[in-house]
């Protein structure tokens, strides 16, 4: 019997040696699956990527040519910057004047989306930042909306002088000034 009872030792032994094996095998194989799908990810992004690169509106904007959201105002925002244009003291607007302008005007506008439009416009020319927080209409965005151009203050000019008016008067003494 010990020669049978060495057998089924070392078969024992073998059977744990290739499930020992078999458990790292299946280890490896589940990492490599893992490894596959995230592959396939990345591949699919790249995919992505290369597709929204080649999109013909890409390759619109990256040769320089404007699109035609970036031509025009719209309509809302044409009222809007008219009529914060309009009730603007000295031609000069903020945030709040545009919120309350949009509400009057019947649009509801998050304060970030002013930001965003008021960073788009800086940049775009149409508004000028005047301070912190305060911006003004450019003649180029007046056109756009249809404003009339900034009311100019009158200024009372003097009255000029003839060479050699009263000039003597100054200095006389005996004139008690």
């Amino acid at each position: 019997m010990s020669s049978l009872e060495s057998l089924l030792a070392a078969a024992e032994e073998r059977f744990e040696a290739l499930s020992r094996e078999a458990s790292e095998a299946e280890a490896l194989a589940r990492e490599r699956r893992t490894e596959a799908e995230k592959a396939g990810a990345y591949a699919d992004g790249l995919k992505a990527a290369l597709a929204a690169v080649s999109s013909p509106r890409t390759r619109q904007r990256s040769s320089g040519e404007a699109n035609s959201r970036t031509r025009e105002l719209t309509a809302m925002w044409k009222a809007i910057l008219r009529s914060v244009d309009r009730a603007a003291e000295g031609g000069r607007f903020n945030y709040d004047d545009l919120e309350h302008v949009a509400s009057e005007e019947g649009h509801e506008i998050a304060r970030d989306t002013l930001r965003s439009q008021m960073s788009l416009y800086k940049a775009r020319g149409l508004v000028d930042a005047s301070g912190a927080g305060l911006f003004q209409l450019t003649d180029e965005a007046r056109k756009a909306v249809g404003a009339l151009p900034p009311p100019v203050p009158s200024v009372k000019q003097p009255t000029p002088r003839r060479p050699g008016a009263f000039d003597d008067d100054l200095d006389d003494p005996d004139v008690p000034f």
